[in-house]
């Protein structure tokens, strides 16, 4: 903000900046929607990414993993971030792979924080599958299913 002033003998002026606040308005989780058990976190088909639209200040993203009834939460530092300047604020990217840790599935979500505002906000969740290989491969069938070739 600018403040000017003039009484026809002088002019005087001075400026103030004020900073807004301001939560994200959308928080977004993509990823697949199963994995594979004989991959692990190397693979490109683990990566999971949660943004957040523009907010200030920037916000946190943890993640949060729930496995078999354990609940395990991936803080902001473990992952891989962007932080893009956009508008007045920051959008904020955090990218994560997780390996297929050999159950059933696995549900993923994101947590977004300004501790600033006091502003929290959970993702969507997703429920990924965890699809493994068959143990056993056999072909049932009769014994003398082919006739017999005669060569000459």
């Amino acid at each position: 903000m600018q403040c000017e002033a003039d009484n026809g003998v002088g002019q005087a002026s001075t400026g103030l900046t004020v900073h807004v606040m301001y939560p994200p308005s959308n928080i977004q989780i993509t990823g697949p929607d199963h994995l594979l058990s004989t991959d692990d976190e190397t693979k490109p088909n683990n990566i999971f990414t949660c943004s957040t639209d523009e907010s200030n200040p920037a916000a946190n993203i943890a993640w949060v993993i729930e496995t078999s009834g354990v609940v395990e939460t991936i803080p902001e530092h473990s992952t891989a971030v962007e932080t893009i300047t956009q508008g007045h604020g920051w959008k904020k990217i955090s990218t994560l792979s997780l390996p297929s840790k050999g159950t059933e599935g696995v549900n993923v979500h994101c947590v977004v924080t300004i501790e600033a505002i006091g502003f929290s906000e959970k993702s969507d969740e997703l429920e990924v599958d965890i699809l493994g290989l068959p143990s056993d491969v056999s072909i049932i069938g009769p014994v003398n299913s082919f006739p017999e070739l005669i060569y000459s």
